[in-house]
């Protein structure tokens, strides 16, 4: 039987994202693949950690857009899928789910007496999957405070009410934006090498806007922004979410002066004309093919989105305030929330226990990174990947705006976005809009946390 490739968890997390952006596969046929001889003992070495860890029931129901299984013919297979099959003798039940509308879906099985086991946790599946009865509190299946869990239990804290923790998260990841661009579009203009100023501690603001500015240039149809995450990765850079959950209360920050500060720097850059006029071409966007073509200077989007066998790509975190001397990167997160009225929450601790072990182990992130190599990255761009992933860790900073209710996301996204929308209004114009509403919305919604803690 032909071995495969090991995927790590840390590779597992970019890679997931591309797979959900393609929507679940149809395939139902057994994994059959198998690992190298060096690559289990490696895996299996790791998991001797677990060896007081058992499992009753040995298949968990897993219900998402995406299918947590490999593929039969997957060249990789996720480091803690072969913990939880090889060493527990796990299995995993895949209950498909269409990509929009999954939360509503998930609601009527539970209803219906049906409940899977697990989901995927995001962003936007908290706090309001706790609120809507969805999601049950995980304490008493994993104890945060154990050597196993106490190094990410800060990042847990963030998905608790009281003293109920609504999620499992195994590890703080390189989540948020990273700016690509290319080298060979950077030397043309003679500007110096973003990588090169973050490394310098000189990678700001004002860096940023000086090379929007003498790139950007219509008649030739040159624009320096394009994307469509630009403004909230802009946004992210003060280390200010729009919306948090702080010891089980919801918090709106729209009028935190960090947030204004941004959303002018912001304001001005639009103002400029230095964004791709998407509304002007389809609403279609040039990605990677504006990147390479030297058509589009910065791309602003996930790490993903990242193609190192492109000539000349390379990335960085988003450039800094030039008065904070820290980089700032939302935090990414790989979690799961055990659903209401699930048949095997044990069976999903210990899957999720075998995840934290490949966040954990050194030796199983190694391998992930030399699956990056063949797969053509380079060190450089291994250790800017390592580096971004240390500062999503450094400082705890997860948005909670997409969790609350589809109201309070309109206003909030409206806030955001406004600032450098085809005709960008400032934020002061923003906040008289929005604020007022967004922060009734929260006062409501804080009573329904209330009642759960």
């Amino acid at each position: 039987m032909k071995a495969k490739k090991l995927i790590t968890g840390v590779l597992a997390c970019s890679m997931i994202a591309s797979l959900a952006a393609c929507g679940p596969s149809e395939d139902k046929a057994k994994v059959t693949a198998t690992l190298s001889s060096e690559d289990q003992n490696t895996v299996m070495d790791a998991s001797s950690v677990l060896d007081d860890m058992t499992l009753e029931n040995k298949t968990i129901k897993w219900f998402c857009f995406w299918d947590i299984n490999p593929a039969p013919d997957a060249e990789t297979i996720p480091s803690q899928y072969v913990m939880f099959t090889e060493k527990f003798g796990g299995n995993i039940e895949y209950i498909q789910s269409p990509w929009d509308g999954y939360l509503t879906q998930l609601a009527n099985l539970i209803l219906g007496g049906n409940s899977p086991d697990f989901t995927q946790a995001y962003s936007d599946t908290f706090p309001k999957g706790a609120v809507t009865g969805m999601f049950q509190p995980v304490d008493d299946y994993i104890d945060f405070d154990s050597d196993l869990w106490k190094d990410v239990k800060e990042l847990n804290d963030k998905f608790a009410i009281g003293d109920k923790h609504y999620a499992i998260a195994t590890a703080a990841t390189e989540g948020g934006f990273v700016c690509i661009y290319n080298r060979n579009t950077i030397e043309e203009y003679g500007f110096d090498d973003p990588a090169e100023l973050f490394y310098q501690n000189a990678w700001t603001w004002d860096v940023f806007e000086d090379m929007c500015l003498e790139f950007t240039n219509p008649d030739e149809e040159r624009y320096a922004i394009d994307g469509w995450a630009f403004e909230e990765a802009l946004m992210d850079t003060v280390g200010v979410p729009m919306t948090e959950v702080i010891n089980g209360e919801v918090v709106c920050n729209i009028n935190d002066p960090k947030l204004e500060k941004v959303a002018t720097f912001m304001y001005d850059l639009a103002k400029n004309g230095v964004v791709y006029p998407r509304w002007a071409n389809g609403w279609v966007t040039l990605d990677n093919a504006g990147i390479n073509a030297g058509q589009t200077l910065f791309l602003p989007t996930g790490v993903y989105a990242f193609d190192p066998t492109a000539d000349g790509q390379m990335f960085v975190p988003m450039p800094r305030d030039p008065d904070d001397e820290t980089y700032y990167a939302k935090t990414g997160f790989a979690g799961v929330h055990i659903c209401e009225g699930a048949p095997n929450p044990e069976g999903v601790a210990v899957y999720q226990s075998c995840d934290r072990i490949a966040y954990m182990s050194d030796e199983v992130k190694q391998i992930g990174y030399d699956q990056r190599r063949e797969l053509g990255w380079t060190d450089e761009q291994i250790d800017m990947f390592i580096r971004i992933n240390e500062l999503s860790t450094e400082n705890i900073v997860i948005d909670a705006t997409g969790g609350i209710t589809s109201e309070y996301m309109t206003l909030a996204d409206q806030a955001r976005r406004g600032t450098m929308a085809e005709q960008p209004s400032t934020w002061a114009e923003l906040k008289a809009q929005c604020a007022d509403g967004m922060l009734e919305m929260i006062d409501q919604y804080n009573d329904q946390l209330a009642a759960l803690g």
